[in-house]
């Protein structure tokens, strides 16, 4: 199942920033999974959705079957310094606009997005052209108010309400089983992974070789059944 978080999507896009918090998020996906009856399931949780996924668990215990956190982290901090890193392997002309343009707090100049997509089309998706379904998820970020009141201009510079977040130390807390997956070219850089695989009690880790944040997308089918054989055996587990 998914759902368009209030603010996203085709749900309403309510002009008030005092609700986009993550406690609010917290509470809406536990409002979804009580009105659906669901008693035993399991959590996908990508990117943003990770570190909600994270809160989540640590909030609101249920049977939760097996988790999925996909291109994510447990630190906000560690996820920008991973992206301020990543940007260092740009050619230096680029490094040279968004150094330029941050410095004069300029995040909306043509210039500066070129070079901003210079590093999407290396980190977030590598495909060229991207897929219509991530296009259309895209445009939601456009002037979206969540993403800005939440994060901030990009990930380089994160100024939101979520900039402080940090759950690392409390990641032992979440018992159940958790497969780790992340691309080769990640936005969330390897050391965000690491982080979650040597702090979460059970974890399986998978990268894929040919994607950045969009393995699902860049790496379809490897994808599909990397989930679907975790899933599979977690069901059969519980089943015994």
């Amino acid at each position: 199942m998914f759902y368009d978080q209030l603010g996203c999507g085709r749900s309403d896009k309510p002009d008030n920033p005092g609700l986009w918090r993550i406690d609010r998020f917290v509470a809406e996906l536990e409002a979804v999974r009580s009105a659906l009856g669901l008693r035993h399931f399991h959590l996908y949780g990508h990117s943003w959705g990770g570190w909600l996924a994270i809160e989540y668990l640590l909030r609101q215990p249920r049977e939760v079957g097996a988790v999925v956190l996909a291109s994510t982290s447990s630190s906000a901090p560690q996820f920008v310094a991973g992206t301020r890193y990543l940007r260092t392997l740009l050619p230096a002309d680029v490094q040279s606009v968004l150094d330029e343009y941050e410095a004069k707090g300029d995040y909306t100049a043509p210039e500066y997005l070129d070079a901003v997509n210079v590093f999407y089309a290396n980190f977030f998706c590598r495909l060229d052209p991207y897929p219509e379904a991530l296009l259309r998820s895209a445009a939601n970020v456009d002037g979206n108010q969540v993403y800005a009141t939440m994060n901030g201009p990009n990930e380089f510079v994160m100024t939101g309400n979520l900039s402080p977040w940090d759950r690392t130390s409390e990641l032992r807390r979440i018992r159940y089983p958790v497969l780790l997956t992340r691309g080769r070219y990640d936005e969330f850089a390897v050391d965000s992974t690491d982080t979650l695989e040597q702090h979460l009690p059970s974890t399986e880790r998978v990268e894929f070789p040919n994607s950045a944040r969009m393995a699902m997308w860049e790496d379809r089918e490897a994808y599909m059944h990397t989930l679907a054989s975790f899933l599979s055996d977690r069901d059969r587990d519980r089943a015994r």
